[in-house]
């Protein structure tokens, strides 16, 4: 199990990551088209981390299900790692400013939604 957390959170701080760090690296452009091929681009020089933090997730999914025998469950601790690791990205490396109790509200509701769904 504790490999299984291992791996989910590896997979989502990975995934969190490269978003945070398109959005830096990729500026808006008067053209979509040109914005569309540099993101396409990104990606093409990202796959092999995109791939090892989705097989990461896949096999954190599938060892975790055997224990836990509850997927929604699994996915909703995905999805706060996700957006925990996401919120720190966008807070520290691209200096957004969410207000701190929107942020704590909104992160608490995904916390509640764990705890519903462990049932």
């Amino acid at each position: 199990m504790v490999l299984s957390a291992i791996l989910l959170v590896f997979g989502s701080v990975v995934l969190s990551f490269l978003l945070a760090l398109q959005v830096r690296l990729i500026s808006p452009g008067p053209a979509p088209a040109l914005v569309g091929a540099a993101v396409v681009r990104y990606n093409l020089y990202v796959l092999p981390l995109i791939f090892l933090a989705n097989a990461a997730l896949g096999m954190s999914f599938v060892q975790a299900h055997q224990t836990v025998k509850n997927l929604p469950l699994l996915v909703a601790a995905q999805t706060f790692v996700y957006y925990l690791s996401l919120f720190i990205y966008s807070w520290f490396g691209l200096g957004d400013r969410v207000p701190p109790v929107r942020a704590l509200l909104g992160l608490g509701l995904l916390v509640a939604g764990v705890f519903v769904l462990r049932g």
